[in-house]
């Protein structure tokens, strides 16, 4: 009779058992979108295919627990998610097939471990009790539209949640997620320039029928806030730099709104309000 001499910490460390799972997830879902993206454009798909790649090399050997990988997989589905919005899969677009999953996947991962979602829900109780009236202003006069942006708005406060729920367990994570931001900037930026040198400004992201206006500049708005927070907080090196080229990247997107958010964000950055009094 052999007695394994692995520690018992390392046999029931509830962050190491679900790694495969998250693994296999992200793997499948992966294969999925690069084969139903080859067939039906083989030079995107072989693009796609490249930065596969290119990420497998690259990719980070800190991620460590599920939360870590899902929030990886959230983030390079946001910068590549007008690629599967051009494919069709029984008369819905891929992208709104994959954002199903990854609520599906988020719920599945809250289900997991429970033990912090009151507190992440009373911290947020605005935007719970917001999505609460939501869903009751849809009876009985529900639109499709309507009923899609609630959906949207429930997908958006379950990732929030497992987020602050896991961030309670684990604050280490908030250093990670800062990382995966970083990575992410940087992939968003050359693939949002690299659109912008071949189609111009304001005429697509990755492919011409997704206007950069509504996806490029959007998805470099956290970015800025992100590199604003780092300026804000020490970080002087990289802060000012991921600032800079996100704005001038929403500049070039001709997105207004957009650039006026950045601006104002920056002012807001730079204000420290001092206590009154003597």
């Amino acid at each position: 009779m052999s007695v394994s001499s692995a520690p018992l910490d390392r046999l029931d460390d509830p962050i190491r058992r679900p790694r495969r799972l998250a693994v296999a997830e992200l793997v499948a879902v992966a294969a999925i979108t690069v084969g139903a993206v080859v067939a039906w454009s083989p030079v995107v798909g072989l693009a796609i295919a490249g930065l596969v790649l290119v990420g497998w090399f690259a990719w980070p050997r800190w991620l460590h627990s599920d939360i870590d990988y899902y929030a990886a997989g959230v983030l390079i589905t946001a910068v590549l998610f007008g690629i599967p919005r051009q494919v069709d899969v029984g008369g819905a677009s891929l992208g709104g097939a994959l954002s199903a999953l990854l609520v599906a996947v988020a719920v599945l991962l809250l289900i997991h471990r429970t033990g912090r979602i009151d507190r992440a829900w009373r911290a947020m109780w605005p935007l719970v009790g917001f999505l609460a009236w939501s869903w009751f202003s849809l009876r009985g006069a529900a639109t499709l539209e309507g009923l899609q942006n609630v959906v949207v708005f429930t997908g958006f406060i379950v990732i929030a949640t497992l987020a602050y729920a896991r961030t309670l367990e684990d604050p280490s994570f908030t250093e990670r997620l800062e990382k995966l931001f970083e990575r992410t900037f940087w992939l968003l930026a050359i693939l949002g320039a690299a659109s912008i040198a071949i189609y111009g400004p304001g005429r697509g992201f990755l492919v011409p029928e997704h206007g950069a206006s509504r996806s490029l500049a959007l998805l470099l708005l956290p970015m800025c806030a992100s590199g604003l927070a780092r300026w804000r907080y020490g970080d002087r090196r990289l802060g000012p730099v991921i600032f800079a080229i996100s704005l001038a990247l929403m500049a070039f997107s001709l997105s207004r709104a957009t650039l006026v958010i950045g601006c104002v964000l920056f002012a807001l950055s730079r204000f420290t309000p001092r206590r009154a009094g003597p």
